[in-house]
């Protein structure tokens, strides 16, 4: 018990703070009706969709400083299903694009867990999808 107990505590201190809530998120084709900063503002409501079906696109998120994280959270608005099929996501380290994680669905929630990394700027990048990619919630956070 005392263990469960423990292993609760430290979920509980790893998710508390999203570093990537609030924070601006653009993406270089935009959509009016839901934009990239509906993936960082926190609303299970809101969620941004890409341009186009199939193709590539990306999102960024800048978070004003430099930030640290070793966890990146993902959720697709599922009441649209579940399309991304492939992507991966960068950080900018010293001017250039690093990736640090990279996978295929996302689903309702997907939990990566990265080296430790600070930047001020991170890249999601859809590589394909079934129909229109959506995210709902983008998260970022330090485990302690």
């Amino acid at each position: 018990v005392k263990r469960l107990n423990e292993f609760t505590r430290q979920i509980e201190q790893t998710f508390d703070k999203n570093i990537a809530e609030g924070q601006p998120a653009t993406a270089k084709t935009k959509v009016s009706q839901q934009p990239a900063s509906n993936a960082t503002d926190g609303n299970w409501k809101t969620f941004w969709i890409a341009p186009k079906a199939n193709n590539s696109s990306s999102l960024t998120i800048n978070l004003k400083k430099q930030r640290t994280f070793d966890h990146i959270v993902l959720q697709e608005y599922i009441p649209l299903g579940q399309r991304i099929a492939k992507f991966n996501i960068s950080v900018l380290l010293k001017g250039k694009w690093r990736q640090v994680a990279k996978g295929t669905t996302i689903g309702h929630k997907r939990i990566l867990q990265i080296d430790k990394v600070t930047t001020d700027r991170v890249r999601i990048n859809i590589k394909k999808s079934y129909g229109r990619a959506t995210l709902n919630e983008i998260g970022l956070y330090h485990s302690d």
